[in-house]
């Protein structure tokens, strides 16, 4: 099964039932039968704010929600609670994808409207093209610093420079703003004080295999600022101590 990333694992897009497919597809033709771009564009908003309002855009949203896992967080800054379904590549931008079920995402209102909004680079802004939470892994993009707990450009080998997707999802999306670092930091503390207790037990005899694996599936799956846990449980941090011994054992 492929695993999809954004700031922490995502299991792949559940399949939506015949019903729902069906119903997006309708609304699709609808905006394509219109005559020009301007008037596509004005179609997929009335559509599209009608479709929200309807119980058959549900399992769309009980899709988006499910795979952001415990805590639902958002797609993009894995911190904020979300409660709006985001269109990837913008509505006003791309108005016949305002009902294709890949270009959704269930992000937090600081990263869709307070930062992203309708800018897609390079397509209407300046900037390298975005991550996809679903279809690109961040962790080629971006590393957790061990010592702080931040998030981080990678440089690009090829340019010396911070990766220019990098670069451009932290200034259009705002993954990388101040409150969310001050998170990510404080669970990184949390999270590494915690695993070197674990393991310091475990040495001792005092916690046993089970327990210290349950342990370690709990801090997986704890809502709280989910892409810190995913770096050094997961992903590429796995190399760094305390969490390379804990995991070893």
């Amino acid at each position: 099964m492929k695993i999809h990333w954004e700031m922490r694992r995502l299991a792949p897009r559940p399949i939506l039932d015949v019903a729902t497919q069906e119903n997006l597809l309708e609304q699709t033709n609808l905006i394509q039968a219109e005559t020009t771009v301007e008037l596509e564009k004005k179609r997929a908003r009335q559509l599209y704010k009608q479709a929200r309002q309807n119980a058959w855009f549900n399992p769309i949203i009980e899709s988006l929600r499910g795979l952001c896992g415990e805590g639902e967080l958002c797609m993009y800054c894995s911190s904020t609670e979300p409660s709006q379904v985001e269109h990837f590549r913008p509505l006003g931008l791309f108005p016949r994808l305002a009902f294709e079920y890949n270009n959704y995402l269930w992000v937090c209102d600081i990263c869709n409207r307070t930062h992203k909004g309708e800018k897609f680079p390079p397509d209407n802004c300046l900037g390298a093209a975005l991550l996809n939470p679903l279809d690109d892994d961040v962790w080629e993009y971006f590393f957790i610093n061990e010592e702080l707990g931040v998030l981080v450009p990678r440089i690009d080998p090829a340019t010396g420079e911070p990766f220019s997707r990098a670069t451009s999802t932290c200034e259009i999306v705002g993954i990388d703003r101040d409150n969310v670092q001050i998170k990510r930091r404080r669970r990184y503390r949390g999270l590494r004080l915690a695993a070197q207790a674990a393991l310091d037990d475990f040495n001792a005899g005092v916690l046993e295999q089970a327990e210290l694996e349950a342990l370690i599936e709990e801090w997986r799956s704890e809502p709280y600022q989910a892409d810190i846990a995913d770096y050094f449980l997961n992903g590429p941090g796995t190399s760094k101590e305390p969490f390379k011994s804990l995991l070893q054992r």
